[in-house]
Parts: C-alpha cells; structure tokens; sequence
C-alpha cells in the first residue's frame, strides 16, 4: 500500500513538473512572437509578419502613440532603440536629372542651411544643404523625420529627428532627438513648434 502511495506522489511530482516546464516554453515561444510581431509591425513590416493587415496596422499605431514615457521598446520588450528612417516623400517621377541640372518637383519647398552644433552628425553638420516642407498636419510627420521646431528650452530653430510619437491631454505631440546627442530633447513638442520637415538632403 505504502509503495502504491509513494508511486502516486511521484506521477503527481513528475506531471507537475512536466506541465511547468511546458508552460513556460509555451509563455517564452509566444512572448517571443508577440514582440517580433509589435516590433515589426512598429519598423513598418506588418503584411510579412501575420497577414492580418487591421492587426499590424493598429499594433502600429499603438506603438506610435505610446506615451514614451512607459518607454514601450526598452521597459517591455528589452531591445534598445533603433533610428527610424524618414518617411518618403519625394517620388522619382519628381526628380529629373539632365546634362545641367537637377530638378526636384516639390511643392512648397524652402531651402535650409545648419549651424555647427554637431548634433545631427554625421548625417547633417554646417557644410550641409537641404530641402523642407511645411507640413500640412500632424499626420504628416513620421517617426524617423527630420523636423525643424520652435522650442521654449533653446534658441532659434532645432533641427533633430523625430523619435516618438503621441498623444496626452492637449492633443498630439512628438519627442526629437539628435543623432549625435546621448538623450532626447526636453519637452514635448506640439505641431504648432513644427515648421518644417526635411525631405532632401545635398552634400
């Protein structure tokens, strides 16, 4: 009788820890495929991941208007951030290119030089020229954009990339960052700060 019992509580012991260890493969297999799926959703590769379209784009979206003060990549996801790419704006039936000239067919668009601050190096320093937009809402800055803005905290014009997006009380806003610099701007920067986005860039 005694060895039925003690045969009993090992098959209980021995299934307990077959299902913990099952459970917690399950758990890591299917974290893992949320955040490939979030994470890709947020770089723009939603389509390839799970073909539900209506999923990846609002997975995108919630990570775009996330307050980045949760931090959302690094605090749950634990990978460190990634520079965005701008969004494309000019197509190449706007560009013609002859003997002579270069002609970019853009609307509205205004020349821009830099100061030497060095904080967009080596994508932009003072020797760099480029071409902006206004843009038109806010739906029209991307994170990964270069923006010029009016900020309370420095002098003059900013010119750092978009590196969150979202929304609080008083509406949308975004965060910027140098690519040279070690942390965000301070402030939220709403999009009456915005006036411009950089759409090309001539060494």
């Amino acid at each position: 009788m005694r060895q039925i019992r003690l045969g009993a509580v090992a098959f209980a012991v021995l299934l307990f820890t077959l299902g913990w260890v099952a459970n917690s493969i399950y758990a890591d297999i299917s974290l893992n495929y949320y955040q490939n799926r979030e994470l890709a959703a947020f770089y723009g590769n939603g389509g390839q991941v799970t073909g539900d379209a209506a999923a990846d784009a609002a997975a995108k979206t919630s990570m775009q208007m996330a307050d980045p003060k949760q931090g959302i990549l690094d605090s749950v996801f634990k990978q460190p951030a990634v520079r965005a790419c701008p969004a494309d704006r000019v197509s190449e039936n706007q560009i013609y290119v002859t003997g002579d000239k270069v002609i970019l067919a853009i609307r509205n668009a205004e020349w821009a030089s830099f100061t030497p601050t060095h904080s967009m190096e080596p994508v932009l320093n003072e020797n760099s020229n480029a071409i902006e937009v206004a843009p038109e809402n806010e739906s029209d800055i991307k994170i990964g954009d270069i923006i010029s803005y009016e900020s309370e905290y420095a002098d003059g014009i900013t010119i750092h990339r978009v590196v969150r997006i979202g929304y609080d009380e008083q509406g949308w806003y975004c965060t910027a960052k140098g690519d040279n610099n070690p942390s965000e701007d301070p402030g939220k920067i709403r999009f009456s700060q915005v006036r411009s986005v950089v759409v090309a860039i001539i060494y």
